[in-house]
Order: structure tokens, then C-alpha cells, then sequence
């Protein structure tokens, strides 16, 4: 499982941005850390992988980045 914040790096989007995707059903699977409504998110690595491959997101090497 990963993070929202690690995704939001992968795809170079905002948290904001990753949570209206995750109420859209774009990652199947993405569950709060607890069960609270403030719960920090975790995205399973397959409904990124799967994302990415719907969307033909190639994401920026890290050497890029800097």
C-alpha cells in the first residue's frame, strides 16, 4: 500500500486532486489508514499501476526532478 502523498509525487498531483480521483473510482481499492473520515488514505500499488496504464501517465525520472 502506498501513501496519498507518494502517489501524489508519482502523478504530480495534489491531494486535493488524488482524493477527487479516489471518490471517482479511479483507485479501486484505496481505503483510510483508520476509520475515522479524517483518516490518512492508502492506495494499493496495483490501482496506480492500472492508473497509470488507463492514463499513459509516464512518470518524470527522479534525476529530472531536480
Amino acid at each position: 500500500m502506498l501513501t496519498a502523498s507518494q502517489v501524489c509525487e508519482v502523478l504530480g498531483i495534489s491531494p486535493d486532486t488524488l482524493k477527487r480521483l479516489i471518490k471517482a473510482g479511479e483507485f479501486p481499492g484505496a481505503m483510510r489508514a483508520t476509520p475515522r473520515p479524517t483518516g490518512h488514505w492508502r492506495i494499493p500499488e496495483k490501482s496506480l499501476e492500472d492508473y497509470l496504464k488507463r492514463n499513459a501517465v509516464i512518470p518524470e525520472p527522479e534525476s529530472a526532478r531536480s
